[in-house]
């Protein structure tokens, strides 16, 4: 399983490697090494098949000039605009290919005289529009129906081609618009086949990620994805650190409460009422000591925030009502200085200050050293995460941020070995906070669709961060001052409430997805990733045979359902854009499927 770059004339695979008349799942995708935009596009989808363990094969336009069968594959993907090198026979196999019962799916907005039929487009070549926003209006994948763009910060720009709804042929399904009700994504079933045309450029981006993956499954008539099934949530700053203040919003609240009895005494157990109501599991990171901000080069280790700073751990330990024993803690820092130059200049003070967590770490909290690490502000630098590496060595996974930030300061990272430093796994967090904005429901949907992965955090101290008096900001992170519990003057629900809809409504959705601990989530990822899949499809039948067994969406046509063989059983089944979604458990081995076409099955 994996991919293959094809950079001189490629063999046909025959029928004898199909294997008992059954084809192995396999993706073309056709690119141009010219095409930037394309490119960018391209790397994502194959970022999205390769966690997926769907085979792929790569044809660049600007070097290969001959083709395999297009028999050999289930669906051929385009992800470049630059299709002049492409010769007319070479269209009409694809067209007789999606006739036949393939999938096609435009990764990128393009245009060919050619193709412009198949895809819905015009017949002459039209003039290319900018355009903002992204309103989803099927249930491409669960949870995905109506979410809006139109807040400020979700500017989705598309260099598109200009065609209304009503001009797009009548069999066309749209399952995404920009703002002012364009067509940026629609299915056609074209033949026996399916079309998919991804009318933007933005499919670049991450966050769409698991769409597009998707929308290649849907093309298909019978896809195949391996997944995670599994979740992590991560509360940072805690134990939090001890004040006397008291704050807004908190203060109208609970009179007279502090921050100190506010996240211990009732944020914390309600965040353990909510772990109990939806079966989650914690993984708390902890800073040192928060009162020694002390960086400099001449830091003086012996100042008072220094030699006070285990007595204040103990204390923020004891108030901490318990950490129950399937959660664990990671670390946060010695203080909630990011390792980066402009807050450590001096390593050799960083690294005395990190011996002194890990000192404060072993005497304090049972278990031994921590596995797993949070960067304070989620930044980080190699030469500081090389420091470390050394007063730390059981640290081997970081969670920074996935989809957001400054790559250059840690953030916007992959899951997979951290690139500055290939010992630590890196399991970023998608999203964060108690509020379940369409913003964050569609990073939060997607990683779930691309990985079956959820990665989430959160503070104890969220709702004391707002904006002033009469003011909106997404920088904050209680952007709309709600409070805790209580529903606010703007009659908006408290974080409390809003949370525990938002997991409520991630139970119902997906009753499958199992939230662990970080560690734990380090050992699920690394089992997936070593796993040897193979997926073979029939027109009657799906064999997924794997090492060591796991979780798989197979996602079918309209008329096309799926019963149980051999080797596994289906943990959900839900109707979606086009067709049906199963979830897969399946032994190490060999698992059958059969495929019921056109007709109503019994649910298992």
């Amino acid at each position: 399983m994996g991919s293959r770059v094809l950079e001189t004339s490629p063999a046909t695979v025959s029928a004898d490697e199909r294997g008992e008349g059954r084809a192995l799942q396999q993706v073309l995708i056709l690119c141009h090494s010219d095409d930037t935009a394309g490119m960018r596009a391209m790397n994502n989808v194959c970022a999205g098949l390769d966690f997926s363990k769907i085979d792929f094969v790569v044809i660049d336009l600007q070097q290969v000039r001959a083709w395999p069968s297009l028999d050999a594959f289930s669906v051929v993907i385009l992800s470049t605009s630059m299709l002049s090198k492409v010769s007319p026979e070479r269209f009409d196999a694809i067209r007789t290919f999606v006739d036949a019962g393939g999938g096609l799916v435009a990764a990128c907005r393009l245009w060919h005289a050619k193709l412009a039929a198949l895809l819905g487009l015009p017949e002459v070549k039209p003039a290319l529009h900018t355009s903002e926003g992204l309103v989803l209006r099927g249930e491409l994948f669960p949870g995905l129906t109506t979410l809006q763009s139109d807040v400020p910060g979700w500017d989705f720009e598309h260099s598109r081609i200009p065609v209304r709804a009503d001009s797009l042929p009548a069999d066309c399904k749209v399952l995404a618009e920009d703002r002012e009700g364009q067509p940026i994504l629609w299915m056609r079933d074209v033949g026996a086949g399916r079309i998919v045309f991804w009318n933007t450029t933005s499919t670049d981006r991450r966050v769409l990620r698991g769409l597009v993956l998707h929308t290649v499954l849907g093309a298909m008539r019978t896809g195949v994805a391996a997944i995670g099934a599994f979740a992590i949530f991560q509360i940072d700053d805690f134990p939090p650190s001890l004040s006397n203040a008291v704050m807004e919003p908190v203060a109208s609240e609970y009179a007279g409460a502090d921050q100190t009895k506010f996240m211990f005494d009732i944020w914390h157990r309600d965040m353990l009422e909510l772990k109990r109501r939806h079966d989650l599991r914690f993984t708390y990171y902890a800073v040192a000591n928060y009162f020694d901000v002390d960086t400099a080069p001449d830091a003086d280790m012996k100042a008072f925030p220094v030699q006070t700073g285990a007595e204040d751990f103990r204390e923020r330990l004891a108030r901490s009502l318990g950490i129950d024993a399937g959660d664990e803690v990671g670390f946060h820092g010695y203080n909630h200085e990011p390792l980066v130059d402009d807050h450590w200049p001096d390593l050799a003070v960083l690294r005395a200050k990190l011996l002194l967590a890990r000192q404060i770490w072993l005497e304090h909290l049972p278990g031994g050293p921590p596995r797993s690490w949070v960067p304070a502000n989620n930044w980080f630098q190699a030469s500081h995460i090389a420091i470390l590496a050394e007063v730390f060595p059981e640290i081997d996974i970081v969670c920074s941020l996935a989809v957001a930030g400054q790559y250059r300061l840690g953030e916007e990272r992959e899951f997979g070995p951290e690139p500055w430093r290939h010992a630590l796994l890196g399991l970023p967090r998608q999203t964060f906070g108690y509020v379940a904005s369409d913003r964050v429901k569609l990073a939060m949907l997607s990683q779930m669709a691309a990985m079956g992965v959820w990665s989430h955090f959160v503070h104890p101290d969220d709702v004391y961060d707002v904006p002033p008096e009469g003011e909106e900001s997404d920088y904050h992170r209680n952007a709309q001052r709600r409070f805790w519990r209580q529903t606010n003057e703007s009659g908006l629900s408290g974080l409390f409430d809003e949370l525990d809809a938002w997991l409520g409504e991630v139970r119902a959705l997906f009753p499958w997805l199992e939230f662990v601990t970080t560690s734990e989530a380090a050992e699920r990822y690394r089992r997936h990733i070593e796993n040897v899949v193979e997926v073979r499809v029939a027109r009657e039948s799906v064999t997924i045979e794997s090492d060591t067994g796991g979780n798989f969406f197979l996602r079918t046509r309209d008329e096309i359902d799926v019963v149980v063989s051999t080797g596994g059983h289906i943990r959900d089944r839900r109707e979606v854009a086009g067709g049906m979604l199963h979830v897969l458990s399946c032994e190490p081995g060999r698992a059958e499927f059969r495929l019921v076409s056109g007709m109503s099955i019994e649910r298992d």
